[in-house]
């Protein structure tokens, strides 16, 4: 019994040991803890010592190149940077830039929390400049449309992908005042509404519109430089053409429509036309036109029928234009013909199955009988 009562006594004295052994690493410990977190403290990154202007600005090129806009949510949305810091988040809410683009076009967020954040996006973005892209077809839709009109004096870049009768009545008189560019997709558009909404836009100058919005949008064409319509069929872009004197860009994806169908169209200052087929050519389109100043030209063969050469020939001759750039698409039989046909031509270029994307200049030194090497290895290619 005794001796138990002594191992115990031992055992006791060496765990007390032990103890205060611990106890003294851990005071150690501590010390040396408490140096290093002093040393933290009182270092300064070098990024936080920057003036909040600099760190604005470098927090504006977080945001992706125009004409991108940044997810509401997630590592590419701005508000990663509210979560880095208390003084990171103070400088991002305080950039009203880095929330003045907004997109509301997310398939994973639900349309009711996307609505919320652009509510807080808007407060956040001042009285900045609004660039905002919608698209959604529902209910919820017109909610954020009625937001987006509040904000009408401030917005700058407009794209609408929705129902026609989501949008506000033909009776609220909108002004525009900063509006640029409008990017408008219609569905289910009502017959006989004209959409007024936008006419009152002084500075607009772009506008990209599919077949619903092109028949029943009323803007002032007169101003605008560029316009790209599609698909639509002929008939329902050339009333709106008629009326856009300053255009110098146009690019119009056409349905299939006869050619005694189509209108004479004069386009005095036209520098770029772009034609895509969507199903179907629209052959004998480029007859209707009149384009004395066009410089650049892309068109579909098959758009220029059995005689691509002579179509194109009586199209420049008529127009009386200077073509310094040709791009034909499509599947394309041969292209020696074309450096043939057309020299003074700068620059010839071949997006199609057979021409795998072949592009000739004017200083190009390739002689007739590589072009033809060239498009034999094409058809071999091909079969």
């Amino acid at each position: 019994m005794l001796d138990h009562l002594a191992a115990d006594r031992a055992r006791v004295a060496n765990l007390e040991a032990q103890i205060l052994h611990l106890e003294n690493t851990i005071s150690t410990l501590k010390v040396e803890r408490n140096l290093a977190q002093k040393r933290l403290d009182s270092y300064h990154y070098p990024v936080l010592s920057l003036p909040n202007e600099v760190t604005s600005e470098v927090f504006m090129h977080f945001l992706p190149d125009y004409p991108l806009r940044p997810p509401l949510t997630g590592i590419h949305s701005p508000t990663v940077l509210t979560h880095v810091c208390r003084r990171w988040r103070e400088i991002a809410v305080g950039t009203p830039g880095l929330w003045s683009v907004i997109s509301l076009t997310s398939s994973v967020i639900p349309f009711e929390l996307q609505v919320e954040i652009f509510d807080l996006w808007l407060s956040r973005s001042r009285s900045c400049p609004l660039s905002i892209d919608i698209v959604y077809y529902g209910p919820e839709v017109s909610v954020a449309i009625v937001r987006v009109f509040q904000e009408a004096s401030r917005l700058e870049d407009l794209e609408l992908d929705v129902f026609a009768c989501d949008l506000p009545p033909t009776s609220v008189d909108v002004q525009l005042p900063l509006l640029r560019h409008l990017d408008l997709s219609l569905e289910n558009p009502e017959p006989d509404r004209d959409i007024m909404l936008f006419h009152h836009a002084p500075q607009l100058r772009t506008a990209v519109l599919n077949d619903s919005a092109c028949m029943s949008i009323q803007l002032p064409w007169a101003q605008l430089t560029s316009v790209t319509f599609g698909p639509v069929y002929p008939h329902e872009c050339v009333l709106v053409l008629q009326q856009t004197s300053n255009l110098l860009y146009c690019d119009l994806a056409l349905l299939l429509g006869g050619s005694s169908d189509l209108i004479q169209l004069k386009l005095l200052r036209l520098e770029t036309l772009i034609l895509r087929e969507s199903e179907f050519p629209v052959v004998g389109y480029l007859d209707s036109l009149v384009l004395p100043a066009l410089r650049s030209l892309s068109i579909p063969e098959l758009f220029l029928g059995t005689n691509s050469i002579d179509a194109l020939t009586s199209f420049v001759v008529k127009s009386g234009c200077r073509l310094e750039e040709l791009r034909i698409t499509g599947r394309i039989e041969t292209v020696q013909i074309y450096r043939q046909a057309f020299p003074s031509i700068r620059m010839l270029s071949f997006h199609g199955w057979r021409s795998l994307g072949r592009t000739y200049t004017a200083s190009d030194d390739s002689d007739a009988e590589s072009e033809t090497q060239s498009i034999s290895e094409c058809d071999e290619l091909a079969g």
